[in-house]
Parts: C-alpha cells; sequence; structure tokens
C-alpha cells in the first residue's frame, strides 16, 4: 500500500516537474496583478468623437481577401492603403507597391480590376451570395495615389514583454486608434491586454487570461466601424 502511495507521489512530482508551473498555477497565476492593474489603468475604449466618412486609410498595410469581402458588404465606398515593396502576407489586393485607392464602382468603369473579378468569382459557398451578387453590376477599382486622400487612419497592432526573468511570463498589449490627419488628433483610441502565465508550461502553454478573465468588463466597440460611421446619406459627411 505505502509502496502504491509512493508511486502515485513520485508520478504526481514528475508530471508537476514537467509542466513547469502545472501545480502552482492552481493557486497563483503568475502576472495577474499586472493585468489587473493596466487593464483598470489605460484598458477599453476613449472614444473622443464620432464621425461620418465614406472610407478612411487602413495604416496597417497590406489588404487580404477578407479585408477586401469587408468593404463589399460595409457601406463605405473605398479604402486606402499601402502596398509593400515585400508584402508580409502571402496574398495581397495590388501587386503592385505604392499608395493605393480601392473604391466600389460601376463595371464601365476602367479602373476596375479584373484580376479582383475573377478571384471572387471562385466563391462559391451560399453564405458568400451577396458577393456574387455585388459583381454582376459593380466592381472593385483602383487608383494610384502619390499620398493618402482619406481624413481619417486606422491603425492597430501588439506590443509583447516578459514579466519575468526567464521570458516564461508573457503579456501582450493589443492596441487600435483613430486619427483626424486634418485636425492632427486621436479621435478614438483602444487598448486591451491578454497574459500568458505559462508560455514554456508542457501542459498549460496555450492557456491565457483576459481582462474579463481578471474580472474587469471593459465593454468595447468594434473598430473602426462604431467611430467611422459609413455614410448612408451624403449630408452626414465629415471629410474635408
Amino acid at each position: 500500500m505505502n509502496r502504491t502511495i509512493r508511486k502515485v507521489a513520485f508520478l504526481w512530482i514528475g508530471l508537476c516537474i514537467s509542466a513547469l508551473t502545472g501545480c502552482v498555477s492552481w493557486f497563483y497565476t503568475p502576472g495577474m496583478g499586472e493585468l489587473k492593474r493596466l487593464c483598470r489603468l489605460d484598458g477599453g475604449d476613449k472614444i473622443y468623437q464620432v464621425v461620418h466618412t465614406e472610407g478612411y486609410f487602413d495604416a496597417n498595410g497590406q489588404l487580404g481577401r477578407t479585408d477586401l469581402m469587408r468593404l463589399i458588404r460595409s457601406d463605405y465606398q473605398f479604402i486606402e492603403y499601402e502596398e509593400a515593396e515585400k508584402p508580409f502576407y502571402h496574398y495581397s489586393a495590388m501587386k503592385e507597391p505604392g499608395i493605393w485607392h480601392i473604391y466600389k464602382s460601376n463595371r464601365d468603369d476602367p479602373n476596375c480590376q479584373a484580376r479582383l473579378d475573377e478571384e471572387f468569382a471562385v466563391f462559391k459557398h451560399p453564405k458568400d451570395q451577396d458577393i456574387r451578387d455585388f459583381f454582376v453590376s459593380h466592381c472593385l477599382a483602383a487608383r494610384k495615389l502619390d499620398r493618402p486622400e482619406s481624413r481619417y487612419w486606422y491603425s492597430n497592432g501588439i506590443n509583447t514583454r516578459y514579466l519575468d526573468k526567464n521570458e516564461e511570463v508573457e503579456l501582450v498589449e493589443a492596441y487600435a486608434s483613430v486619427e483626424d490627419v486634418i485636425d492632427k488628433t486621436n479621435i478614438a483610441t483602444k487598448k486591451y491586454y491578454r497574459l500568458l502565465p505559462f508560455k514554456k508550461s508542457a501542459l498549460s502553454y496555450a492557456q491565457s487570461y483576459s481582462c474579463d478573465d481578471a474580472g474587469i468588463d471593459l465593454n468595447m466597440v468594434r473598430f473602426p466601424e462604431n467611430i467611422l460611421l459609413p455614410i448612408v446619406n451624403k449630408g452626414e459627411k465629415n471629410d474635408k
């Protein structure tokens, strides 16, 4: 009996060692205090202004197919972005580096992009019927610009840092902002945090905690859709 208990004990200790922090995680989550502090300090949205616009400049760079589908399904009329010399994703909307103004247009527009027509023609799933319907009488057209024409710029990204010397407790900061480049002001910002306390643990590698998990409800809105409201009536326009 004692031998059985001893084997179970050794097995349990072995599992704990292999998981590094597995046992500790039951009682204590490294970094949780810092997560709570940051979520309370500056987590969530800060919305200073809501505006109406036909589109915006996406300062994040390369546009993917999902971004184009979002444009088609939205009430925005255009989106602008800068295509890099060396795209960091396999797919890119335009194959030529530079600043592009991609917009919805009628099929007789000489700037219609036939390549995009062909790419979206293969979308056969029933949920994409609205995409196919769009291309019956419309297209995605593009103009190359010397500089963005949009008044409003949207950007987002992440920063990561470790809270311990062993680089196991990782804190991820996700941020987004909407800027009025004419007035040179941020009209909205967003910050959100996620904690990965056991980055090197075999059993807890994917375990993570958000501000919600820390008991802090930030109740955030979608960016940029809830800040840059697509124009439905021309009289709503804030662009200059």
